[in-house]
């Protein structure tokens, strides 16, 4: 996967609702015509930067919900990061220590895989629930047969 271009979805709350539904309705356009291209879309289903514990995706948030009920036979993978965040164990090697540097290199743990049980056809709020679950699941309950 190579990256190319960024297709911002949200919009500042501060924006009239007309003008956040006219981005909204515009980038899901640019979504639709990107994987009709046969590209590759990484969507963060929270829009933003892990400062919790857990993964929360919002139960307004729409963007891959609405991607799903339109395209229900796009393939979806899961990305999972541990390490990066300040709620995760942090792991060091500390090869780097001999210039100084206290910790080292961090360790970072890539999980991608396929999920096949995201149903579009269930409502937003269930949805969401059930994404923020696969997020937040350790990797072993998340997917059993691995």
């Amino acid at each position: 996967m190579y990256v190319t271009a960024t297709i911002p979805m949200s919009s500042p709350k501060t924006w009239p609702d007309t003008k956040r539904m006219q981005r909204k309705i515009e980038t899901i356009k640019v979504i639709h015509k990107v994987l009709a291209n046969g590209n590759s879309i990484l969507l963060f289903p929270a829009g933003k930067i892990r400062t919790e514990p857990k993964e929360v995706v919002a139960p307004y948030l729409s963007g891959v919900y609405e991607i799903l009920r339109a395209e229900p036979n796009i393939p979806v993978i899961l990305l999972r990061l541990d390490g990066l965040g300040k709620f995760q164990f942090a792991k060091y090697d500390g090869f780097w220590s001999f210039l100084g540097l206290k910790n080292g290199r961090r360790h970072i743990n890539v999980d991608i895989r396929p999920v096949t049980d995201l149903d579009p056809s269930m409502s937003l709020v269930e949805f969401n629930i059930k994404l923020e679950e696969l997020l937040n699941r350790p990797i072993e309950a998340a997917f059993p047969n691995t």
